[in-house]
This record gives C-alpha cells, sequence and structure tokens, in this order.
C-alpha cells in the first residue's frame, strides 16, 4: 500500500489536487470569525507580504500581495505552495505561538497518507 505512496508522481498529484489555486477559486466557506497570518520579511531593497489562510492545509498556498496585511487581497496575488515557508516560521516562532500545529508540514504528509489510504479502499 505505501509502496505506491512513496511514488513521486503519486505525491505531484496530490499537491497538484490539493493546491492547484485554479480549483481552490470557486471555493468560499463563510465563518462568523476570520483566521488569517500574514507576516513580511525586509531586505535592503524591498519588502515582501505573505498572508495564508488557516482554513487552507498547513496554511498553503501562501500569498505574495503587496497589498497582504492591509486587510485585502488584489488579483495581482501570486499563490505559492513552498513547504520551507512553514518550516522557518515554525523555527522562528515562539514556543506558545496559537497557530503553531496548523502550520506544521505534517499536516500535508498526514492527509497525503489518508488519501494514498482512500485511494486503495481501506478507509
Amino acid at each position: 500500500i505505501f509502496r505506491k505512496c512513496q511514488n513521486i508522481d503519486s505525491l505531484n498529484s496530490f499537491l497538484e489536487k490539493t493546491f492547484k489555486p485554479e480549483e481552490r477559486e470557486g471555493l468560499r466557506i463563510t465563518f462568523d470569525h476570520s483566521c488569517s497570518i500574514s507576516f513580511k520579511i525586509y531586505t535592503k531593497g524591498k519588502t515582501y507580504k505573505f498572508g495564508g489562510q488557516c482554513s487552507n492545509l498547513a496554511i498553503t498556498p501562501w500569498h505574495y500581495s503587496k497589498y497582504i496585511g492591509e486587510g485585502f487581497r488584489d488579483k495581482k496575488t501570486i499563490n505559492i505552495f513552498n513547504p520551507m515557508i512553514n518550516v522557518n516560521l515554525l523555527r522562528i516562532l515562539p514556543q506558545d505561538f496559537y497557530l503553531k500545529k496548523q502550520l506544521s508540514v505534517d499536516n500535508i504528509l498526514r492527509e497525503y497518507i489518508v488519501d494514498c489510504l482512500k485511494k486503495a479502499k481501506i478507509i
């Protein structure tokens, strides 16, 4: 069972299905509260602003836009899937940070294994 999960094509298919932006755009969930995270990275010549929604698996994809953190996204938002963003955030955030569990890349791995088990009709 898990030999099929160790296939790079199977992993790529799962990631594409899970994080494909154009397929997620039609999905709108309304809550009576909002859960998101935004942060900025400062370099000598530029400021990069990123944001993510808690309703997404491991809060990915990250959204890059010049407007992130100001309360809205524009049409020029770029969706970025890069688990290293999560890994590095987990390294620098305080231990008691509220969204630490949700940021874990282990969430992606867990969902991938569940997806493999469903395809094998075990669950």
